[in-house]
């Protein structure tokens, strides 16, 4: 639900305009992932799961991401590839559903 997306995006830290980069298919219940970004003032960055590694990491890099969303483990393996590329060192990497957060490395 929106709310609970809302108090683990603030747990993980998420401030007013921080980028939160979203990675998923075109599953309807990611709308409410992404209401409860921007309900806590972040701004959502959208990446298509289809894009590779080195696309993802510069996408995140323009939005300068302080996390990202992806929606199965299968997608955080995608990025294992090209995490070192990452300007910000403190992103945090989520997948939906779980309750374990975790930086690159």
């Amino acid at each position: 639900d929106v709310g609970g997306y809302a108090r683990a995006l603030v747990a993980l830290g998420v401030e007013q305009r921080d980028c939160v980069a979203l990675m998923g298919g075109s599953d309807p219940s990611l709308f409410a992932l992404e209401l409860a970004i921007m309900s806590v003032g972040a701004i959502l960055g959208g990446i298509y799961s289809w894009e590779p590694p080195a696309e993802c990491v510069a996408l995140c890099n323009r939005y300068r991401a302080s996390v990202v969303a992806v929606d199965s483990e299968e997608m955080l393996q995608r990025w294992r590839s090209a995490e070192d590329q990452l300007e910000r060192r403190d992103t945090t990497f989520v997948v939906r559903g779980s309750t374990a957060a975790r930086n690159p490395g």
